[in-house]
C-alpha cells in the first residue's frame, strides 16, 4: 500500500539531501505518496517498499503487460512431471553492482534467507522446501508439494548478492543492513537515501541489460500531499507523479506541457471485515455493509471516473478472477439486514490511512452511508504497519479496515492463501476469515497439476468467501500517471500495482 556515482558494494554515499529542484539534464524525479519502511528487498509484498527497491533489483522470472511470465536473469526453466521442482539456467555474465558475478548460489541463498527470516515475501512461498546450486548458472528450487504457481512468485524474489550479505548478517541475518543499502543487481545502484524523504539512483553502464535511454540519475521524493505533488509537478520539482486525486489532475489533463496516462492496475479498494468478532461477526452485518455503500459515488466523485466499481475480489487484470455484476447500493434492504441483525443502532470503527486521499473520502462516504441503515462509525487514522500489528491479535482486530488490495503479480493463487486461507489468520488473513472449504479448494488450486483445474478450484473458492460477505469490494482506481516533457510515456506492468519504475525512459531529445 515506499545521485552520481555508482558504488561498490552498494554501500550508502549519502543518506540526506535528495536532488535538489527536479529535473536538470537526465536526471528524472518521481514524486510519490507512498514511503517505504525499508530497502531490504524480502519486504517487497508492501507496495510502498517494491516501488522504491526494484530499479536496484533482478528476478529470475518476471511478467510481460500482458501477464504472460518471462525471462529475467533466467534464460529457462522447466518443471519436473510432478511439479515438485523447477530447474532454472541463468544468463552468464551478470554482475551485481558490488562487481560480484550473478551465479545460481546467489539465487539459493536469496531463496534460502527467504524462508529463514519469514516475513514479507515468504508469506507467498508456503510452498517452498529449498534450493540448490548444481554449478554457476544451474539452479533447482524444490517445493513440498506441486505448484504450478510458484514460479509466479519468484517475479517478486529479488535476487541478493550473497558475498557482500555475507559480510553483514549480523545477528539478524542482515535486516538491518539492507533496510539502508544496496546488494543487487538491477540497473540501478543506491546513491542517497533518506527515510521520508528521498531516495536517489545511479544508472549503472555496467548492467547486463543496460539501456542508454533510462536516466542517468532516477530520484524518488516522499510527498504526502496531493496538492503539493501537483504544485511540485508545475514547478519543474518532479517529472513523474502518479494517483493524483481527481481535482489535482485536472490541470494537467489538457495541457500540452504533460502527458496523463490512465494505466490498469491489479489495485481494488475494499473494506475488510473483521468475520470473528463484533458486530461483523454477524454476515448478515456484513451484507448490509456491502450494499449501505455508494459505489457510484465514488467511482464518479472520488475517483473522478477513472477506475471501475469492483465486479469481485480482484482486478481483471488478475487471472483466475471471478466476477460478475458491478458492486450495487441497496439502501433499504441494507436497513432490513440491520434489524434483522439487532444491529440498529451498534457502532463500528474504521481504520484507514490518510494518506490516500481515496481512502480519506471514501472512509468519510462510508460512515455517511452506514448512518442512513442505522450503523455508527467511527474513523480513526493508522500506518499500513500499525494495521499489521492490530490483525495479529483478535483483540485488536478493527471491525472494518480502508485498504488497496490486491495480488502483487496476476496470479490469484498464493494471494487467496495469504488473504483467506484459515492458516493465514494473525498474520496476512485480514478479516479472521475461516471456511473449510474454502480452505480446501485453496489448498487444492495450490497443488494441482495442471492449470485448469487449480484456476476451477480457486474459483470455487472465490464464490464461498464472495457469499460470506467477507469484504466491501468497491473499485478497480486506475492509474494516471502524469509525466512531463523529459519522460517517455510508459505503460503497465501487471507486476506493480501502481506502476513500474523500470520502465521510464526519457523522451526523444532529453539529455
Amino acid at each position: 500500500m515506499l545521485a552520481t556515482m555508482a558504488l561498490a558494494g552498494g554501500s550508502l554515499a549519502a543518506c540526506g539531501g535528495g536532488s535538489g529542484g527536479g529535473a536538470g539534464g537526465s536526471r528524472v524525479v518521481i514524486g510519490i505518496v507512498q514511503v517505504p519502511h525499508t530497502l531490504d528487498p524480502q519486504q517487497v509484498s508492501d507496495i510502498q517498499n517494491d516501488e522504491a527497491i526494484t530499479s536496484m533489483y533482478d528476478t529470475l522470472v518476471t511478467f510481460d503487460a500482458n501477464g504472460k511470465l518471462v525471462s529475467g536473469l533466467s534464460t529457462s526453466w522447466e518443471y519436473a512431471p510432478d511439479g515438485k521442482s523447477i530447474s532454472f539456467t541463468l544468463h552468464d555474465g551478470a554482475k551485481f553492482h558490488s562487481g560480484n558475478p550473478v551465479t545460481a548460489a546467489d539465487v539459493a541463498y536469496t531463496l534460502n534467507r527467504i524462508k529463514k527470516v519469514n516475513t514479507g515475501v515468504a508469506a507467498y512461498m508456503q510452498d517452498f522446501a529449498s534450493a540448490t546450486a548444481t554449478d554457476g548458472t544451474h539452479l533447482t528450487i524444490s517445493l513440498t508439494q506441486p505448484d504450478l504457481q510458484f514460479i509466479g512468485v519468484l517475479s517478486k524474489v529479488y535476487i541478493l548478492d550473497s558475498k557482500l550479505v555475507g559480510q553483514h548478517e549480523g545477528s539478524d541475518d542482515a535486516q538491518s543492513w539492507l533496510a539502508t543499502n544496496d546488494a543487487g543487481s538491477g540497473p540501478y545502484d543506491l546513491a542517497g537515501y533518506k527515510a521520508n524523504s528521498n531516495l536517489d539512483l545511479t544508472l549503472d553502464t555496467s548492467y547486463w541489460n543496460y539501456d542508454a535511454t533510462r536516466p542517468q540519475n532516477l530520484d524518488f521524493r516522499y510527498i504526502a500531499e496531493n496538492s503539493t505533488l501537483a504544485s511540485e509537478l508545475r514547478n519543474g520539482g518532479v517529472d513523474v507523479v502518479a494517483q493524483l486525486d481527481a481535482t489535482n489532475l485536472k490541470q494537467f489533463q489538457n495541457n500540452p506541457s504533460y502527458k496523463v496516462t490512465v494505466l490498469p492496475t491489479l489495485n481494488e479498494t475494499m473494506v475488510i471485515m473483521n468475520t470473528a468478532g463484533g458486530v461483523t461477526a454477524d454476515p448478515r452485518v456484513r451484507e448490509a455493509i456491502q450494499l449501505a455503500y455508494d459505489y457510484q459515488g465514488h467511482l464518479s466523485t472520488i475517483l473522478g471516473g477513472a477506475g471501475q466499481v469492483a465486479t469481485g475480489l480482484v482486478s481483471p487484470a488478475v487471472a483466475c478472477g471471478v466476477h460478475g455484476a458491478p458492486s450495487a447500493q441497496n439502501v433499504a434492504k441494507a436497513k432490513q439486514l440491520v434489524q434483522d441483525a439487532g444491529a440498529t443502532g451498534k457502532s463500528l470503527t474504521l481504520m484507514y490511512q490518510p494518506v490516500f486521499q481515496e481512502h480519506t473520502q471514501a472512509a468519510t462516504l462510508l460512515q455517511t452511508d452506514l448512518k442512513a441503515i442505522g450503523l455508527n462509525l467511527t474513523l480513526k487514522q493508522v500506518t499500513f504497519p500499525q494495521y499489521l500489528q492490530m490483525v495479529s491479535s483478535a483483540d485488536t482486530e478493527p471491525d472494518l479496515a480502508m485498504v488497496w488490495d490486491s495480488p502483487n503479480y496476476p496470479q490469484i493463487g498464493a494471494w487467496l492463501q495469504q488473504r483467506f486461507a484459515s492458516k493465514s489468520i494473525g498474520t496476512t488473513n485480514l478479516a479472521r476469515y475461516s471456511n473449510p472449504q474454502a480452505d480446501k479448494l485453496i489448498a487444492a488450486g495450490a497443488e494441482a497439476t495442471d492449470a485448469t483445474t487449480a484456476c476451477s478450484d480457486f474459483n470455487q473458492a472465490q464464490h464461498l468467501i464472495l457469499d460470506d460477505h467477507v469484504a466491501v469490494t468497491i473499485a478497480n482506481p486506475a492509474t494516471p500517471v502524469v509525466t512531463d516533457a523529459k519522460v517517455k510515456p510508459f505503460g503497465f506492468d501487471p507486476s506493480f500495482v501502481i506502476f513500474n519504475p523500470k520502465l521510464i525512459r526519457l523522451a526523444s531529445g532529453a539529455n
